[in-house]
């Protein structure tokens, strides 16, 4: 037996004398009937009428999303492995995986991931798509959310809703099995307030994805190369480029209405909750806490972020908004899916999932419009860039 991933006891469900090889079946059948169930049936009785552990504060309820998703991560992954083994081909999660990798992911590659690790990424990415992009519905909605939860995603984070609709398709459901149960059941079981900001606190979701990461794949900088900057530092490049703002371009920091900001590689935001805390605390400072609504709504229509990969992308769009509270309608954020380095105008392909490619038409069009037209005053965040591998020369490396 196991409690998530530790294991607590062993219980024997058959006498091993029935399980020889040389115990006729005659045996074998009445070992097992003499056999007391005691032991089993204490085993299941509390598993019987176990309900999700409740989350206390964001720091539990972070850590039992992990497990939830690192439970749907297992799943995906052994289920795709399990289908290429029998030469199976053009499943619904096959066909799920294949418009991720054409149509979400136009390189990997860029952000660190080689292409024999796609079905790692995937797997990873479709856990992390669908726990936050429940957790976006169930704070959006105030309601617990069920697999038709898509259809209630706000209009503003369309390419979001297709996404989490894909991964809600009955054939999909079937495929992720308890694992989707349990990811629900985690989304529903905690009580919104304990990610309610509170006066004179931090916002709770702030620390958010760290430490979900830290259950769900706390060896991620190992494997892929790809690292989360501290919080710390953020909020240290924060106050330097508010002081730049002030000292060399004659702007009043970064929540002047002329300052429009850019992460050309967001991650899952904390750059960009950096810059939304520094203009709340600023603003409830000088003007006063009815103030700051307003100053992150204005706030919202000036900053933007790029990111290639669809799971970070997801959560991004999960912290920012319920950090931003409520937007006007229909305002949505800016961040993007979308390579950062491409050229604008690259076509996006089709996939055999069409209405997901027309999402992410509008998606990356948007995206070349910032790019071409947006005026941008600052640039901050942890750029793209590749890793060398061991014994590559930097000059010897094209694009």
């Amino acid at each position: 037996m196991f409690r998530r991933d530790q294991p607590i006891d062993s219980i024997e469900i058959v006498p091993e004398a029935a399980l020889k090889p040389e115990t006729t079946d005659a045996s074998a059948e009445r070992l097992i009937r003499c056999g007391d169930p005691a032991g089993l049936v204490a085993a299941l009785t509390p598993l019987a009428l176990a309900d999700p552990p409740p989350a206390k504060d964001a720091e539990q309820l972070a850590s039992n999303l992990a497990h939830a998703a690192r439970l749907v991560r297992s799943i995906v992954a052994d289920r795709l492995a399990e289908l290429a083994e029998s030469g199976a081909t053009g499943t619904p999660l096959q066909a799920v995986r294949d418009d991720f990798r054409e149509v979400l992911y136009a390189h990997p590659q860029a952000a660190g991931y080689s292409a024999p690790r796609f079905e790692t990424l995937f797997a990873a990415a479709f856990a992390q798509t669908l726990a936050f992009g429940l957790l976006l519905v169930r704070e959006a909605t105030d309601k617990d959310v069920d697999r038709d939860a898509w259809r209630n995603m706000p209009p503003e984070h369309s390419l979001l809703r297709t996404t989490l609709r894909v991964l809600s398709m009955e054939e999909i459901v079937i495929d992720v099995g308890v694992g989707f149960d349990v990811i629900l059941d985690t989304v529903n079981s905690f009580d919104p307030e304990i990610l309610a900001r509170k006066t004179g606190k931090p916002d709770p979701i702030l620390y958010f994805y760290e430490d979900f990461l830290q259950v769900f794949d706390p060896a991620a900088r190992e494997r892929y190369g790809v690292y989360y900057t501290p919080v710390e530092v953020v909020k240290y490049m924060v106050a330097a480029l508010a002081r730049a703002l002030r000292e060399n371009l004659g702007t009043t920091g970064v929540a002047d209405e002329s300052v429009t900001l850019l992460d050309p590689a967001t991650g899952t935001g904390t750059f960009l909750l950096g810059v939304i805390e520094h203009v709340r605390a600023s603003v409830e400072s000088s003007t006063g806490p009815g103030a700051v609504a307003g100053a992150l709504r204005a706030l919202a229509s000036r900053l933007f972020g790029f990111e290639l990969l669809v799971g970070p992308y997801a959560v991004a769009h999960y912290r920012l908004r319920h950090v931003m509270g409520a937007l006007q309608a229909n305002q949505r954020l800016g961040v993007f899916l979308t390579d950062t380095l491409a050229r604008p105008g690259a076509a996006a392909p089709l996939g055999s999932l069409g209405f997901v490619a027309e999402n992410i038409r509008t998606e990356r069009h948007e995206a070349d419009r910032i790019k071409e037209r947006q005026p941008i005053l600052a640039i901050i965040g942890n750029p793209p860039y590749r890793r060398l591998e061991a014994g590559e020369v930097g000059e010897l490396v094209g694009d």
